[in-house]
Parts: C-alpha cells; structure tokens; sequence
C-alpha cells in the first residue's frame, strides 16, 4: 500500500478547494448571540452607585483610547494626562455630562463617555498626544 506524504490537514484544505470536504468539515460556525452594549443609562447608575464597573469602564476606555493615539493609530479624540489629573475628577465629569444628556442614556456607554472625555477633555493643537 502506498502512503501519501501530504499531510491530513494539507489533504483537507485540498478537499475543501475541490469541494470533496467531508459534511462535518463543511458546516458553518455557529451564530453567536449578539452581544449586549453597556448602555449610558447603565454606566451612570454604576457610577451614582459606586459600583467598580463605573471606574473599570472608563478607565478602561481612557487607557485604551490613550494607547492607541499614542501609536498613531486612532486621531486624537480627548487628551487626559493621568499625571496631572486625578481619574476621581475624569469619572466627576463624565457623570456629570451624562447626567446633563439624559436624553441619550439608552445610547452606548462608550460612545457618550468618548464624547464626553472630548469636550470635557479636548486635545490642543500644540499639544502632543
């Protein structure tokens, strides 16, 4: 009996462009459930509650954003120096632009936290990011 020297998985991509893959091979991925947005109502109730997701989630977003400016990979959106300002005061004025545009509460969090962090803390020109 001779034995091929390709291997299964190179014979299964070989199959697969020739459309010989076999039916458990060829079924799609599962669908995954949508996942659910933190909403802006929700995050300011985080925050008038004192709960840890309120300081997680815009830390997180405050690092993120920072990180990737820093890179060069997003524009500068909002500029805040931790060394100079302490995040009690970031967390202060993002409740409180939440609080001032409870209209939009059922909007994601992250995108009425990014605004806010851009008015509240808006990148100079001159400035480096």
């Amino acid at each position: 009996m001779h034995r091929s020297s390709v291997s299964w998985p190179v014979t299964l991509v070989l199959a697969a462009t020739l459309g010989g893959v076999p039916a458990a091979y060829a079924q799609p991925a599962p669908v995954q459930e949508e996942q659910e947005v933190l909403r802006g109502g929700e995050l300011l109730s985080a925050c008038r509650g004192g709960e840890s997701l309120c300081a997680s989630f815009i830390a997180g977003l405050v690092q993120t954003v920072s990180a990737l400016q820093d890179m060069g990979a997003a524009p500068a959106v909002f500029c805040v120096d931790p060394a100079q300002v302490p995040f009690e005061d970031v967390r202060t004025r993002v409740v409180v632009w939440l609080e001032q545009h409870a209209g939009r509460l059922d909007e994601a969090a992250y995108v009425l936290a990014t605004e806010a962090l851009a008015r509240e803390y808006p990148c100079r020109q001159s400035q480096d990011v």
